[in-house]
């Protein structure tokens, strides 16, 4: 008997879970004030979101299902900033846009890996 081997692309989609997880709970947990964050906080807003953004379009086909996974991303962001005045944050259109950036950029990450993938 023989074990097959381990796909790593089968557990992206828990790893995109358990990532957004941490994105809501780390935006939304009530804070006396704002934790530090080294470098600036547009980028770490905008490496979270295209980390998020890679790994829920990896395991995806078709253009309809990424761009529906995509804009998933984008409105959860959206959503993130409008229900964070109410838990003693800050909604911030920048903020948004980093997000939003990011989801796109995972998504033009994936395209790009995969196409060229393809081409081996």
């Amino acid at each position: 008997m023989s074990l097959s081997p381990i796909k790593p692309t089968r557990y992206i989609d828990i790893l995109a879970a358990l990532w957004c997880l941490l994105i809501i709970v780390g935006s939304l947990a009530p804070a006396p004030e704002l934790p530090a964050a080294p470098g600036s906080d547009k980028l770490l807003h905008l490496l979270g979101y295209a980390l998020l953004g890679l790994l829920s379009t990896w395991n995806r086909d078709g253009t309809i299902r990424i761009l529906g996974v995509t804009t998933a991303i984008i409105l959860l962001g959206g959503m993130i900033e409008l229900v964070q005045p109410f838990v003693n944050r800050y909604a911030e259109l920048g903020d948004f846009a980093a997000n939003s950036a990011g989801a796109v950029i995972g998504l033009a990450t994936t395209a790009i890996i995969k196409r060229l993938r393809r081409l081996k």
